[in-house]
């Protein structure tokens, strides 16, 4: 898919310009795919374990400050145009990975879902004792 990019978005659009672009983004966003995943992985967990916030302040913060900021001033301001977004998108998905990675790394949500699980009786105290 890498090499075939231009073939394949030629599919879409027979504009050079378009094509241009769009075989670039093409070849950058797979780059990205492995953290996206990541972060999507990591961040399902950290719901699944009663954390919510940590996704949603990764979230929020990855798309207004990165996603957003990055797109804004260095396309528009600085008059990078689109390299600016390809750049903001790789760093928003940096920093959405990192960030729930190091949250989950951190393990400290495990003893917060075990406790809501004793409470909801799915499993037993002396099971999560156990665990331990």
């Amino acid at each position: 898919m890498f090499f075939a990019t231009g073939r394949f978005v030629r599919v879409f659009s027979g504009d050079p310009e378009t094509v241009a672009y769009a075989t670039r983004f093409a070849q950058i966003y797979p780059i990205t795919a492995f953290l996206f995943a990541a972060s999507v992985v990591l961040s399902g967990s950290l719901r699944g374990g009663s954390d919510t916030v940590t996704p949603f302040i990764a979230r929020l913060t990855g798309t207004s400050v990165f996603l957003l900021g990055i797109s804004y001033i260095g396309g528009i301001v600085l008059e990078y145009g689109i390299v600016a977004v390809y750049i903001a998108i790789v760093v928003d998905y940096i920093w959405q990975t990192c960030l729930v990675s190091a949250v989950y790394y951190r393990k400290a949500w495990i003893s917060r879902a075990r406790s809501l699980m004793v409470e909801r009786e799915s499993i037993t105290s002396i099971a999560a004792d156990k665990d331990e």
